[in-house]
């Protein structure tokens, strides 16, 4: 799941962005920030985000990153989204770009639609790391499982997750989640290499390299 409501101050929102984000969340060119618009007529005055602004991530997702592995879109104050604007947003929550993150941040989650809701990983504001614990992380349970592997089982333990490439894609963002959250607990170089192995899988399978080669390759150099 690549959608996500933070319950939180936008300070500390942003923190624990930048703890699940693949780089620092920032303003750069593949980061887009929408917060409250401006009322016609009324300068200065800012109570919503209507749905020009979903239509501006819209467009925003369109292309590629340009500069990092990812685009990243983080709505503050998003319980100020419109209810046309949330319900605008729904298929683009449920299936965001391969490519992409996306951060809705809120101080009070009741005025966020449940369909919304509903399309995204929770994180509350005591919670920086919730990706490594959740259920639905394909790769936790294959790092607990390399350890035993010999070279020829994790060779078909790679087959596994490479197709369709959606889905090694999928587990491999999954990896660099899971690594980035066991970096910041407890900072090792056993990670650190670990962590720029699953970036270096992921570009590769951007770059249309075989799916299978790129996680047999990360399977075989992961170390354990």
């Amino acid at each position: 799941m690549h959608s996500f409501i933070i319950i939180a101050d936008n300070k500390s929102a942003k923190n624990i962005a930048n703890s699940i984000a693949p780089y620092k969340i920032e303003k750069v060119i593949d980061n887009l920030f929408v917060d409250v618009e401006e009322k016609k007529g009324e300068k200065g005055k800012k109570d919503k985000i209507g749905i020009s602004s979903v239509r501006k991530i819209k467009k925003f997702l369109q292309t590629k990153p340009y500069e990092n592995t990812h685009k990243i879109i983080y709505i503050n104050n998003s319980h100020l989204l419109t209810p046309p604007a949330q319900n605008s947003l729904l298929k683009t929550l449920e299936e965001p770009p391969d490519n992409s993150l996306i951060f809705l941040v809120t101080t009070n989650i009741d005025k966020l639609l449940p369909t919304v809701i509903s399309r995204c990983q929770i994180v509350k504001d005591d919670q920086i790391i919730p990706i490594k614990t959740s259920p639905e992380n394909q790769f936790i349970e294959v790092e607990k499982s390399l350890i035993n592997l010999n070279p020829g089982q994790k060779i078909t333990l790679a087959a596994k997750f490479a197709y369709p490439k959606t889905k090694a894609k999928s587990f491999c963002k999954d990896s660099i989640y899971y690594l980035k959250s066991l970096l910041k607990e407890n900072p090792t170089n056993k990670t650190a290499t670990n962590l720029k192995l699953a970036h270096t899988t992921l570009l590769r399978l951007e770059n249309n390299i075989d799916p299978k080669l790129s996680l047999e390759h990360f399977f075989l150099h992961f170390k354990t």
